[in-house]
């Protein structure tokens, strides 16, 4: 991710996710997603230029495995 924006933000967030039941057994949980708002509203958007980054981070973590 740093490779890509040049920061990692580590923080809590809410939501309903499979994670949750990951985290429960201990094992950790990455949550990672473009820029956007009104999330299912009826004014839903998301950044294009952030949906290029996560496919570029996407991309290079899958080159690594």
């Amino acid at each position: 991710m740093e490779k890509v924006i040049g920061r990692v933000k580590f923080g809590k967030t809410h939501g309903a996710t499979d994670g949750r039941f990951f985290a429960e057994k201990g094992i950790p949980v990455v949550m990672i997603y473009p820029q956007g708002g009104d999330i299912h509203g009826d004014n839903e958007w998301v950044s294009f230029d952030s949906l290029l980054k996560l496919y570029a981070i996407f991309e290079d973590f899958l080159a690594k495995i």
